[in-house]
């Protein structure tokens, strides 16, 4: 995260200061904790919107309305991947994009879930339009087209799973 944050501060023109990369980069860690429709939403105060307004990020902002506008910008200009770490091959890795996110969720699956003795073991679809060279045609399923994967799962949750 350090090093993000020291590349975007190099080669960066707009976004020249340290503290500005770091409340938006913390604007985003606020997201991930409560969720609102869109990340904007952040930006007004509480009084007048009390479920997605948030007085922290509407102080800790320039409130001279051109926060929307910078934060624009700065998403223009994130990157979360490395451009020095070259692409794998697709047939060791094909997912190699979200593959920290997946492994990480079969990290903590056993930890935030206790399993219990009825469970179900079945292919699971995770619904995708677009396309890509894994994506499977589905036509008798309601999600439709998607990716497949073996899922472990139980009451809805997702325990464990393998693409």
């Amino acid at each position: 995260m350090l090093v993000l944050v020291a590349h975007i501060t190099r080669t960066s023109n707009r976004l020249r200061r340290n503290k500005e990369i770091r409340q938006h980069l913390g604007l985003y860690i606020l997201q991930g904790l409560s969720p609102s429709p869109q990340i904007e939403q952040k930006f007004k105060h509480q009084n007048s919107d009390p479920v997605n307004g948030n007085d922290y990020a509407y102080n800790c902002f320039a409130n001279n309305g051109s926060q929307e506008k910078r934060h624009k910008e700065f998403k223009s200009m994130l990157a979360v991947q490395d451009p020095r770490i070259d692409t794998p091959a697709r047939e060791d890795f094909p997912n190699w994009k979200i593959r920290p996110l997946l492994q990480w969720m079969n990290y903590i699956g056993p930890f935030a879930w206790s399993l219990g003795p009825m469970f179900a073991l079945d292919e699971m679809t995770l619904r995708f339009k677009g396309q890509h060279k894994d994506k499977r045609r589905i036509t008798y399923k309601a999600e439709g087209d998607g990716f497949q994967c073996d899922a472990l799962c139980q009451e809805g949750y997702c325990y464990q799973h393998y693409f």
